[in-house]
């Protein structure tokens, strides 16, 4: 997406350096908005892939041994997502005083 932001100021100039100013931190934002987008829909798929998987794999079970099989797998996969989020999840910032 482009985003080009034309000013015509009359009066004091730098009123127009401070509508550049922000316009530039606009367009910013909206790449940053459209990234994070963009990351939450990749994962959202993703996510959608894993459970469709966990579905077919519950269907092929036939024995108390699959079943417990599956489980264990299924417990890797969550320890190993869990990590990823963790991982991937930025740290709280501290409450401004």
């Amino acid at each position: 997406m482009r985003l080009d932001l034309f000013i015509h100021v009359l009066g004091d100039p730098k009123t127009g350096e401070i509508l550049i100013k922000q316009g530039e931190l606009m367009a910013k934002n909206i790449d940053d908005l459209k990234a994070s987008v963009t990351n939450l829909t990749n994962a959202s798929k993703a996510i959608l892939v894993l459970l469709q998987g966990i579905v077919e794999k519950l269907k092929e079970c036939s024995t108390v041994n699959d079943f417990q099989a599956l489980t264990d797998e299924l417990d890797a996969d969550t320890k190993a997502l869990t990590d990823a989020v963790v991982e991937n999840t930025p740290a709280a910032e501290p409450p401004s005083a």
